[in-house]
C-alpha cells in the first residue's frame, strides 16, 4: 500500500521510565481536535457525547459505515487522499471512538467529563497515531478489540 501525503505535524515525544518506550505522542501544531463515532446506536448516548464535544469545541464527525474503507488519519482531517472505496459489509459490532489532536491534558479532560456527567462508557477507544492513522477503520476496530479482550479476559 503506497504512503498517503500527510499534513505537516509535528509531535512532542514523550518518553516513560526505562524498557517503555514512547508513551504518549503529543500534537504540537494546531492541529484540529477531533472524535471519530463509529457505530454507535444508543440515540442518548450520541447526544450526550455531542453535547460534551460542543461543549469542550472539539470537531465531532459520525462515521458512515460505507466510510469504514477509509484511513483514519483522513477521517480525522490528518490525510489528504481521495479514496472512492464504499463498505457494504457487516457493521462493527460494538461502536468504536477515535480521537485525534488531543494532547494527553485535553484527552484526560474529555474522558473524566465523560464519567463525571455518566455518560454510558464506550469500551473501544482508540488515539490516531502516525502509524493507524493509515489504518482503515475496520482495521483499527479488529487491533482495538484485540487488545481490549486481551485486557479484559
Amino acid at each position: 500500500m503506497d504512503k498517503m501525503p500527510i499534513k505537516d505535524i509535528k509531535y512532542d515525544i514523550h518518553i516513560g521510565p526505562a524498557r517503555c518506550g514512547i508513551i504518549a505522542l503529543e500534537r504540537i501544531e494546531d492541529m484540529r481536535e477531533t472524535v471519530l463515532l463509529c457505530n454507535f446506536t444508543d440515540q442518548a448516548q450520541i447526544s450526550a457525547i455531542k453535547r460534551l464535544l460542543l461543549l469542550m469545541k472539539i470537531k465531532i464527525r459520525v462515521v458512515d459505515k460505507k466510510e469504514y474503507l477509509q484511513p483514519v488519519g483522513m477521517l480525522a482531517g490528518i490525510l489528504e487522499t481521495d479514496t472512492d472505496s464504499f463498505y457494504d459489509g457487516e457493521e462493527l459490532e460494538t461502536p468504536l471512538m477515535v480521537m485525534s489532536g488531543l494532547t494527553s491534558g485535553r484527552m484526560n479532560q474529555f474522558l473524566g467529563t465523560f464519567r463525571k456527567y455518566r455518560i454510558a462508557p464506550v469500551d473501544l477507544k482508540a488515539i490516531v497515531t502516525p502509524t493507524n492513522q493509515y489504518w482503515n477503520v475496520l482495521q483499527l476496530y479488529e487491533e482495538i478489540k484485540k487488545e481490549h479482550e486481551a485486557m479484559h479476559p
